[in-house]
């Protein structure tokens, strides 16, 4: 009968200052991390999931110093909830200073949690680790305390495991612009975050529109709007949309997505490729992050 361990990487510590702060994680396969945000109001006023959010500034999942998951923790909820289909719940929300309050968020790697087949596989102690750059205070939200969990597979030889890092793209003017992408795995998707959308009367955004083009072909996507991008996001958030709708930032973001029926049907395999890039037409001159969602071998990941 297959088993699962859930268990503590960290637990209730108190960072002591602004920093990175890096723990190890456990040597079975690894079927995803939770990682909780435990803080408290900084004033008389509610900490909305931003808040709670931006005391973490970085999540990075470390395979011997390499980055397997690499995101800000805005970024970081988003990629949690297209796995787990729910956008992350804060709790306690009240306007009281001082009250406490706690935020989860998933750590996938896999597209379907406990997958025996998918997840990083069983390692030797200190070749996984976790990274977490921190913000110990801001003006909504301090007091922070981190908490996670680990939940592994023992039974478990993964020979796929899912790889999301950002890459920062900004283009040097309006118009046309690529970013190159890695080809040594499935691209299951991209999750685009941009700092222009369209708003209030403007309908300007930074990505207009985006094309994905594999060995300077167009594939896949071809010149798709900001709006329909942004569609395809909301189609997978669809069982928390409510939630969504009170957490503005969500607008900014945008999904491009290969595996719209949850199957592996239409990943492209990026291994067969020359070249891979993703072709912007730039509405605005300002940044956006990029982050392709891979389906990797387990064989990246070396003893």
């Amino acid at each position: 009968m297959p088993r699962f361990i859930h268990s503590n990487v960290i637990s209730d510590v108190t960072p002591a200052a602004d920093g990175i702060y890096t723990y190890p994680l456990p040597t079975g396969a690894l079927s995803h991390l939770i990682l909780v945000i435990k803080a408290l109001n900084a004033a008389a006023a509610e900490a909305t999931v931003p808040n709670l959010l931006a005391l973490i500034t970085r999540i990075e999942v470390l395979h011997r110093g390499s980055a397997i998951f690499s995101a800000s923790a805005d970024d970081a909820a988003l990629l949690s909830a297209l796995v787990t289909g729910a956008f992350p719940v804060s709790e306690n929300n009240v306007a009281t200073d001082n009250a406490i309050r706690t935020l989860p968020l998933t750590i996938p790697f896999s597209r379907r949690m406990l997958n025996p087949l998918e997840g990083l596989p069983a390692r030797p102690s200190g070749t996984y680790t976790l990274q977490l750059t921190v913000d110990i205070a801001t003006a909504a939200a301090d007091g922070l305390i981190l908490q996670c969990g680990a939940v592994e597979m023992p039974d478990a030889a993964p020979t796929n495991f899912l790889k999301q890092t950002t890459a920062n793209y900004t283009p040097a003017a309006t118009g046309e612009g690529t970013l190159s992408l890695g080809r040594t795995s499935k691209l299951a998707g991209l999750l685009m975050w941009a700092t222009t959308v369209p708003t209030a009367i403007a309908w300007t955004a930074t990505i207009d529109q985006m094309s994905l083009l594999a060995n300077n072909m167009e594939s896949y996507f071809s010149g798709v709007y900001w709006e329909q991008l942004h569609a395809a996001l909301l189609a997978r958030l669809s069982a928390s949309l409510e939630l969504v709708a009170t957490d503005t930032f969500v607008n900014n973001y945008g999904l491009a997505d290969l595996s719209p029926n949850h199957e592996d049907d239409y990943l492209l395999d990026t291994t067969t490729l020359s070249d891979l890039r993703v072709r912007i037409l730039a509405g605005a001159a300002n940044a956006t992050r990029i982050i392709p969602i891979e389906v990797a071998p387990a064989e990246l990941l070396t003893i």
